[in-house]
């Protein structure tokens, strides 16, 4: 049978003394209990001896009494104060207290129940255990309504408070290296986790705090990766119909114990379980009303979302035009953002800058919780907002919600503690327009200033895309999408701009579904600046810019997207960050900021390359959750210049406005030189930055010098380092773009391909290079004469870059080595253009300086070519000629460093043309 969780807060019937029951085998879902309490009467605080019972047990679990010898627990079985209990591998059992306290004590585990005092009248006492190892889940019965239980263990001392709290103490590492580490996470009510001197607390179900030295201080709360590690060993194996007692119970058995008088006071509903790896899934895109199967799908009812929170209203003055909210320890002051298509008017295409629709557009505060539903005043015209609110993610009908144009309906997340709210909505008196609403509870406390941090990311207003900061008519639907995350890299210098470190925010996605000729893709970039200070009154804020391309087809030519701005919304007192630990929610919309911190409204925009005068506007929205840090990410940041190629298929537009004349051409990597395309990494700024100079292959466009971001001064958002495989950077704003050596204005942006989704039919065959330091990746963006017409236009073209081995290390090898890896190209075939992958195979002989290139399974063709050094390099970069599938074209390369050799990995570049097909592309491979 399997162990289930006991109800909480029973009521013991009184009298009941030393009795020994068994139990019967319950049907499927109830729990299984026996009680076997002492008790000697009268309203006085109760010390006894017996002090609870073994409420289920599986075998192989011993304990050991004051001055008594081991003995082996089953059911009925009774607990006294000072008892130790110890499972085995396969060991298991449930300790049920007098108070209704409940600890299921997974295998190989080892614990001690240190005190245990009740007064059941009163309802008070106190329970605390010490464990040196093992797996636990601590379901609070009385005591810890009102005072916490608590948990030691040899590095940490834990007290839960009404609620769940799910512990695991393990030792790691070798023999020469052992430590005991100590995970604690909440389920449910509140927890706290004591060390060295500090004490973390968690509010929010799901979270842990992990605590690995007595003298120093534990982990700031964060979501947890797993199931409470391996929350499974706290489940019984199935099968066992006994429950672990000596006999079989049966039905007369329990109906002889006191069970059918105890009743629980707490909803099975409202106990939240600790999430599995990952988050939620966005809510759906809300469409017309939902339909009434659709419905209150929570797991958490209207009636107790207030006993979840046990909130109290109480209209408090002072409180920025809201109104105080307090629960779970901490006071709630609701306030939000309300949009509704269309939220701007006056797009002014020189700066985006645009002004807002009344009643379309609105921040502000008030807001009330209760009976499941948030409700508001207008200020602008008195109309009652209410839309209802459910933990986790639900949907709703017309006749649920209400705005300033009625009934709405849509879905909608919500925080475990309710501390962020965001609905998506449709309006049904008008067409179903999209609208949206967010409202939060500021974050009060410091604001991070060191770690990285992960946040998943959601599409919102105005509901439909996929892809967030891409609006749908741009490719929001485009799939091939990796997983959208905002990483974050803090530092202390929130309130300044000096030239060193930054606290970063970086976002990116590559998108490409199908292939050839159905081909579809897009390329988004955002990167970001924590600040605040100056007009913010020390209220932090997010702000940046987003990129973007798109081809909507395989036929058209590429689309330039830009977001606007990217600033979070605040609640209309400054406030962007929500969350009662730690500024875990917050919403991104296509306003930006100016030098000094001011929000300024503005919009995003579409531009096509024959139409450069009248873009298509838009507004983008969207919000966060906290995510786990995926692993390894920030394990390796290094300062390092990084060399290689740039290759692919450009547009470009020439002639006048009124008479434009568009090509296609291969921009390549100017004199197929590394050093033409760099990019410097600084780990303790936060910063990097990049030079891209290209040529046309054919000598027929204009050459350009692309800047990307800073290298120093305290302009915002051109950059952001996360870690060697994680990186973003868009124009620069302090260094001159040119084209063919005159003065020129860039709208471009790159990424790593960690940004990138590599599987599907796209790369089936296709072996990536795990390579240690060369990296690859996509770029994107439009560049221009500052005065005149000529504008060239790229769209996922593929970089690599990597440390380059030298000419002196280079003519020191010696015998012969192999590389492997891929190819990432730009394709056009007839009139279709897309993005195609393949394989890459080198062999190379060091005395001579000469060896072979293949690329095989690009776009369904192979090329092979000899390959010898270049000239002048010692055997440090190597040139050949390709061909195959009736085509022909050139190779150039350089080795680069790899993990064992400074020789072990190779970048380079490549083209072939023929019969109305061209393809144009990087290669990163390494030494087996």
């Amino acid at each position: 049978m399997s162990m289930i969780e006991p109800t909480v807060g029973f009521v013991p019937r009184i009298g009941v003394i030393g009795c020994r029951c068994k139990l019967a085998a319950l049907p499927a879902g109830l729990l299984m209990l026996a009680f076997a309490f002492g008790y000697s009467g009268g309203n006085v605080a109760l010390a006894a001896k017996n002090i609870g019972v073994a409420a289920a047990v599986l075998p192989d679990v011993r304990s050991t009494a004051p001055d008594q010898a081991a003995r082996v627990l089953w059911i009925g079985v009774d607990i006294v104060a000072d008892e130790r209990v110890v499972t085995t591998d396969k060991g298991r059992t449930q300790l049920l207290f007098l108070d209704g306290s409940a600890l299921t004590i997974g295998p190989n585990s080892d614990v001690v129940v240190d005190e245990f005092v009740y007064d059941p009248s009163a309802k008070t006492g106190r329970l605390a255990f010490s464990a040196t190892k093992g797996l636990f889940r601590l379901v609070g019965g009385k005591i810890s309504k009102k005072t916490a239980v608590i948990f030691k263990t040899p590095t940490a001392v834990i007290g839960i408070r009404g609620g769940i709290g799910i512990i695991a103490v393990r030792e790691v590492g070798g023999q020469a290296n052992a430590k005991v580490v100590t995970t604690a996470q909440l389920a449910f009510g509140r927890m706290t986790v004591q060390s060295g001197g500090v004490t973390r607390a968690i509010n929010i179900p799901g979270f842990e705090v992990v605590a690995e030295n007595p003298q120093q201080a534990p982990s700031r709360p964060a979501r947890a990766e797993a199931k409470a590690e391996g929350l499974a060993g706290l489940e019984g194996a199935g099968g066992d119909s006994r429950g672990g007692a000596p006999e079989a119970p049966t039905n007369e058995d329990v109906a002889d114990t006191q069970i059918s008088d105890l009743g629980s006071k707490l909803q099975p509903q409202i106990i939240v379980s600790a999430p599995l790896a990952g988050v939620a899934p966005p809510p759906p895109p809300p469409g017309k009303d939902p339909v009434a199967t659709q419905k209150n799908v929570s797991t958490v009812s209207d009636s107790t979302v207030d006993a979840q929170q046990n909130t109290t209203l109480d209209a408090t003055a002072g409180t920025e035009g809201g109104v105080r909210l307090t629960g779970l320890g901490s006071d709630f002051v609701y306030g939000g953002r309300f949009l509704s298509q269309t939220p701007f008017t006056a797009f002014d295409f020189n700066t985006a800058q645009t002004s807002r629709v009344a009643l379309r557009n609105e921040n502000g505060g008030g807001a009330r919780l209760g009976a499941g539903t948030l409700s508001v005043s207008s200020d602008v015209d008195g109309t009652i907002f209410k839309l209802p609110v459910k933990a986790g993610n639900f949907a709703f009908g017309s006749d649920e919600g209400q705005t300033h144009f009625g009934p709405v309906s849509g879905t909608g997340f919500a925080a475990p503690d309710l501390s962020f709210i965001y609905w998506n909505l449709r309006e049904s008196q008008f067409n179903n327009n999209p609208s949206s609403v967010f409202a939060g509870a500021p974050f009060v406390g410091s604001f991070p200033t060191s770690g990285i941090v992960a946040h998943d990311l959601f599409p919102g207003f105005p509901g439909k895309t996929l892809i967030p900061m891409l609006p749908l008519q741009y490719g929001g639907d485009i799939g091939g999408r990796p997983r959208p995350i905002l990483y974050s890299a803090y530092s202390p210098n929130i309130t300044t701009f000096p030239d060193d470190a930054r606290s970063v925010a970086l976002y990116g996605s590559v998108a490409i579904e199908g292939v050839g000729a159905s081909q579809r893709s897009s390329q988004v970039t955002y990167i970001g600046t924590y600040f605040g200070g100056g007009a913010t009154n020390n209220k932090i804020l997010l702000s940046g810019l987003s990129r973007g391309s798109v081809r909507l087809t395989a036929s058209s030519r590429p689309l330039r997207v830009d977001g606007g701005g990217g600033v979070t919304s605040d609640d209309g007192s400054g406030n962007s960050f929500f969350g009662t630990n730690r500024p875990d929610y917050f919403v991104i919309s296509s306003d930006f900021t100016d030098a000094v911190g001011n929000r300024l409204d503005a919009a995003g925009f579409g531009q096509t390359l024959e139409d450069l005068a009248t873009p298509l506007t838009f507004f983008h929205e969207t919000y966060t959750q906290p995510a786990p840090l995926p692993i390894g990410v920030g394990s390796s940041r290094t300062s390092q210049t990084l060399n290689g190629y740039f290759t692919g298929l450009a547009a470009s537009a020439t002639g006048t406005f009124a008479n434009p004349a568009f090509s296609v051409y291969i921009a390549s990597t100017l004199n197929a030189s590394p050093s033409n395309f760099e990019i410097v990494t600084n780990a303790s700024t936060n910063r990097l930055f990049a030079t891209v100079k290209t040529e046309d292959v054919a000598s027929v466009q204009s050459s350009l010098v692309l800047p990307l971001g800073n290298p120093s001064g305290s302009a915002r958002s051109r950059q952001a380092f996360i870690d060697d495989n994680i990186f973003g950077i868009r124009d620069s704003s302090s260094l001159p773009t040119t084209v063919g050596g005159a003065a020129g204005k860039g709208r471009i942006m790159l990424s790593t391909s960690a940004f990138t989704n590599l599987t599907g039919n796209l790369t089936t065959g296709v072996s990536f290079c795990t390579c240690a330091f060369t990296k690859w990746g996509f770029f994107s963006g439009d560049v221009r004469l500052t005065s005149g017409f000529e504008r060239h236009r790229f769209h996922l073209m593929p970089w690599v870059a990597g440390r380059l081995s030298g000419p002196l290390i280079t003519a020191s090898q010696t015998g012969t080595a192999s590389y492997t890896g891929h190819v990432a190209a730009n394709i056009k075939d007839g009139g279709n253009q897309y993005v195609a992958f393949g394989n890459y195979d080198q062999s190379w002989n060091f005395a001579t300086r000469s060896g072979s290139a293949t690329i095989s399974n690009l776009d369904g063709a192979t090329y092979t070519g000899s390959i010898a050094g270049a000239t002048g390099t010692q055997g440090s970069r190597f040139v050949g000629s390709i061909s195959g599938a009736g085509r022909s074209g050139s190779l150039q390369g350089a080795f680069m460093q790899g993990a064992n050799s400074n020789v072990g990995e190779v970048g380079a570049q490549f083209h072939v043309v023929g019969g109305g097909y061209t393809a144009a592309g990087v290669a990163v491979a390494k030494q087996p």
